[in-house]
């Protein structure tokens, strides 16, 4: 009775580890993508339809680490300065908020640490941290 008690925390353990496993390693966007829009708080836009650049965008996206933050889901707009990058393709649209000071992108349960900094020119930023 005592060896299954073990084999089941076991089985449990490696389940629950597998499952984090999968998420961090998911990606946060995919898919095809023409247009690229940055608005920042100010309303500052930014379009770029640049398919290269805006597919080095996502690659770094989903590559980059990621903090899960469960204590506080979502985000929240009013707490903090942020920016907005709306990605638009033929029948989809994804919307993600990024911080300004530090530029990482946060989504529902995720902080992914891009460091964007789009305090500058946004193009020549982008290609400067891309590529």
């Amino acid at each position: 009775m005592k060896k299954l008690g073990i084999a089941v925390i076991l089985f449990t353990f490696f389940i629950l580890v597998g499952f984090l496993y999968f998420l961090n390693g998911s990606k946060i966007i995919d898919g095809e993508y023409d247009k690229l829009t940055i608005m920042k708080v100010e309303n500052v836009v930014y379009v770029i339809e640049d398919k290269d650049l805006i597919n080095s965008v996502v690659r770094q996206i989903n590559t980059s680490p990621r903090v899960f933050n469960a204590d506080s889901p979502g985000f929240y707009h009013d707490t903090m300065y942020f920016g907005i990058l709306i990605f638009e393709g033929n029948s989809e649209k994804k919307t993600l908020a990024f911080k300004i000071p530090d530029g990482n992108v946060i989504t529902k349960y995720w902080e992914v640490e891009t460091g964007f900094d789009f305090a500058e020119d946004v193009n020549d930023n982008i290609r400067r941290k891309i590529y």
